[in-house]
């Protein structure tokens, strides 16, 4: 019996694939001409690096009764002639790997249909048939001039199956949604003030790349072998759904929704896969604890290749002050190298603990303009850099000027207290950056991970300050002091 059943799905399936036929295809134009001054869409950094792939998106739609079948194509072939006005780069044509050539050649529209109930293919999908309701093939030679091809598949029963490719150049799985959502209202309810338009923001974010007009996309885009991939189905009934967005519900998102929970769910086994293959349980956590010079490996041809190495120096810098600290080097003598302002003042403030603060700062600067603002930062990291260490410069100055260390490098309860409370405020400025970008990660494991190496991290520099203070004010616990600094060092 299971044989049979076997047989016959096998059957049906084949039997489906003759049967989708394209009936039609027209070019569907905007609306509206695009004006002169967008006709170059400029391609951003991050669009020149995306692959010259289409990305496909297929959605179904039961039977509609009370509207004809050529009334549905004319209402799709108008609505996305107007949705493709606020698209309008959609329309174009990619010219080169550095800008779109806006000049309204329209996008490719498909009328298919097939010999077949709806019910039929949805209760045994197999990706032969899915193929055929999408326009074209994922890596089809049509992505290296168009951007857009859609294709509307009418089944026996009335139902429709609307398949979209999308170049991945220009659009990721977020727009895609944007631009269905858009021509969805449009054809629906005649406008998109629902929706909203969209914003083609992403040159300020990401400047382009210094490529030619004739050279190759500037990374090696891998080949894709359809043959070789694997095809699941999942169902997920309405009471898991709803037990998902449950878990998945936050302070930030109190009713998230049923893609939204789903798709956290897939992303979160599919990171979970991810770190099995890796044999990596806790990235982030080594990172936050461990001292910078071992997982801030710097990369050639970064701009931010010499914010690492001057954690590395400052890292340093630190276990030479802890090395004075502890006597290896004696303070009777008067050579320069053992100088008690040299170390205790210069080297463990300015150019120790507040260069290794102020770099994490400028990190967490960047990435909050990045993630968070969705804009460069208003000022350069080589910029900023110096000005959140100018306190720590300007406070070792007035220490040089005022001369309050003794003989062993104490200074009295007068200087302790403003030079702690200073390392204090870099430490709260650090957690503040930190939160207002805590939902950039992109592991979910990993947020967790990273507040645990602020609260390490903290702590030790509360234990610091702690034994700094008594320190100064009894100079005979000194191997407290010593002891956390070295703790400082491996956890800040």
């Amino acid at each position: 019996m299971t044989l049979a059943r076997t047989f016959i799905r096998r059957f049906h399936q084949k039997s489906l694939t003759r049967r989708v036929e394209v009936i039609s295809r027209d070019i569907i134009k905007p609306s509206s001409p695009t004006p002169n001054h967008l006709k170059n869409f400029k391609l951003s950094l991050l669009e020149q690096l995306g692959p010259t792939i289409f990305g496909p998106m297929l959605f179904f739609y039961s039977a509609n009764n009370r509207i004809k079948q050529t009334e549905q194509l004319q209402n799709l072939k108008k609505s996305l002639s107007e949705t493709l006005t606020h698209f309008y780069p959609l329309a174009g044509r990619l010219n080169s790997n550095i800008s779109i050539n806006c000049n309204d050649s329209g996008a490719d529209f498909l009328e298919a249909q097939v010999n077949s109930p709806l019910s039929n293919l949805l209760q045994e999908p197999s990706s032969e048939v899915l193929e055929q309701l999408i326009p074209t093939s994922v890596d089809s030679t049509e992505a290296r001039t168009k951007l857009l091809l859609a294709q509307a598949t009418f089944f026996k029963c009335g139902g429709m199956a609307i398949g979209v490719c999308v170049s991945h150049k220009l659009a990721d799985a977020t727009s895609v949604g944007l631009f269905m959502k858009s021509w969805s209202a449009i054809s629906s309810r005649g406008s998109i003030k629902t929706v909203g338009s969209p914003v083609f923001d992403t040159l300020k974010i990401f400047p382009p790349g210094n490529f030619s007009e004739t050279s190759p996309a500037p990374v090696v885009e891998p080949e894709i072998k359809m043959n070789q991939t694997l095809s699941k189905r999942f169902v997920f009934d309405s009471w898991s759904i709803e037990a998902l967005q449950a878990k998945a519900s936050s302070f930030e998102v109190s009713q998230p929704t049923r893609v939204e929970a789903v798709s956290a769910f897939i992303w979160k086994l599919a990171m979970k896969a991810t770190r099995t293959v890796s044999r990596t349980s806790k990235p982030l956590l080594s990172r936050s604890v461990l001292p910078c010079l071992i997982h801030k490996a710097p990369r050639n041809n970064s701009s931010s290749f010499w914010i690492p190495v001057i954690q590395v120096f400052s890292s340093f810098n630190l276990l030479f002050s802890t090395m004075m600290s502890i006597n290896l080097l004696q303070f009777k003598t008067k050579h320069w190298w053992q100088y008690c302002y040299l170390w205790s003042v210069w080297v463990e403030g300015p150019l120790g603990f507040g260069l290794l603060m102020s770099c994490r700062i400028t990190q967490a600067f960047q990435l909050y303009f990045i993630f968070v603002k969705k804009r460069l930062p208003p000022v350069k990291s080589y910029v900023f850099l110096p000005l959140v260490l100018l306190p720590w410069i300007f406070g070792a100055a007035i220490v040089q000027a005022k001369r309050p260390l003794d003989s062993q490098c104490h200074m009295g309860l007068e200087w302790t207290l403003p030079v702690a409370g200073l390392n204090a405020l870099y430490v709260l400025a650090l957690l503040a950056f930190t939160r207002a970008i805590r939902h950039v990660e992109f592991r979910f494991d990993e947020l967790r991970d990273l507040w645990k190496g602020i609260l390490v991290s903290a702590t030790s520099v509360a234990l610091w300050v702690t034994s700094f203070v008594l320190n100064e004010i009894h100079t005979d616990t000194s191997w407290l002091q010593v002891t956390s600094r070295f703790v400082l060092l491996v956890t800040v």
